[in-house]
């Protein structure tokens, strides 16, 4: 095995930090595919639309590493499509789509019926959309 080859074993080993979007550095570097995540909130008492497009590339490493982290916590690749509540109307309804390497899943998810694990990455990417 080459020396190269090694290292990166002793540090996925060390860091236990195997993802299925790359491996995760402790210099908060990502190795992996580029990935596209979008977000539209619709709903709410006003219903005043937001949205928002990141793409990994135009972000730091750190911030790149850190969506990363939220989308594999919150095990989105493994979330139903809709996760609505149609009982609640005047609450935000959200459009998530994550692209990434071949992959693209999109949900449908409501305020109430979003998952612990799901919000981290819904409140930072409505703050990213209310920057612009």
């Amino acid at each position: 095995m080459k020396r190269q080859q090694i290292i990166k074993i002793g540090v996925i080993l060390l860091l236990g930090l195997s993802t299925q979007c790359g491996i995760v550095l402790a210099a908060g570097v990502v190795e992996g595919d580029r990935m596209q995540v979008s977000l539209e909130r619709s709903g709410g008492f006003a219903n005043i639309p937001l949205s928002v497009n990141i793409n990994t590339e135009t972000l730091s490493s750190d911030q790149a590493a850190q969506l990363h982290e939220w989308i594999e916590t919150a095990q989105f690749f493994d979330l139903p499509s809709s996760l609505v509540n149609p009982m609640q109307r005047d609450r935000f309804q959200y459009q998530i789509t994550v692209e990434e390497g071949d992959r693209r899943h999109s949900i449908h998810v409501s305020e109430s019926e979003m998952p612990e694990n799901l919000k981290p990455l819904v409140r930072w990417l409505t703050t990213q959309a209310t920057r612009g």
